[in-house]
């Protein structure tokens, strides 16, 4: 089953990034991205924001898994 956060591990491995260099491209503290990619807890519209801008991609992308 997909969600949110095996979504955003899957982008964030998809650039070879580790949870702490997605985290600080972010702008988030890395337990917080730890705690959403197993999901843990639901980030705010804020968090999702900066995701989807230290990935380089819109909103509506994290929801999307990433194509191979």
């Amino acid at each position: 089953m997909r969600s949110l956060g095996s979504d955003l591990r899957a982008l964030r491995k998809a650039r070879g990034w580790t949870l702490e260099q997605a985290a600080r491209a972010a702008g988030l503290a890395r337990s917080t991205l730890s705690k959403i990619e197993n999901a843990q807890m639901s980030p705010t519209y804020d968090a999702l924001k900066k995701l989807a801008q230290g990935l380089d991609i819109s909103v509506p992308q994290l929801f999307t898994p990433p194509s191979d």
